[in-house]
């Protein structure tokens, strides 16, 4: 696999969660219920952030630059919201 594809591969992967992530919401709260309507909002703005980071050749340098130099924590509490 070239690295477009793993790279294509990767968009589709992260879109096809975050879909997934949504219909999980569905089974549990209604589409009206506001933690749903809030969480949808955030998933939109990922989604969003994400498509504009990638269409930023400069500022993806930058990002690359900072990950190799171990400039940038991806450490993500996921049992902390603090």
């Amino acid at each position: 696999m070239t690295e477009k594809e793993k790279a294509l591969k990767c968009f589709d992967n992260v879109r096809e969660t975050l879909k997934g992530i949504i219909e999980i919401l569905r089974i549990n709260f209604s589409p009206e219920d506001l933690y749903f309507k809030l969480t949808q909002d955030n998933i939109i703005v990922l989604y969003n952030n994400l498509v504009e980071l990638i269409l930023n050749e400069n500022g993806i340098k930058e990002i690359k630059k900072r990950i190799n130099n171990c400039e940038i924590n991806f450490d993500i509490s996921f049992n902390d919201t603090q």
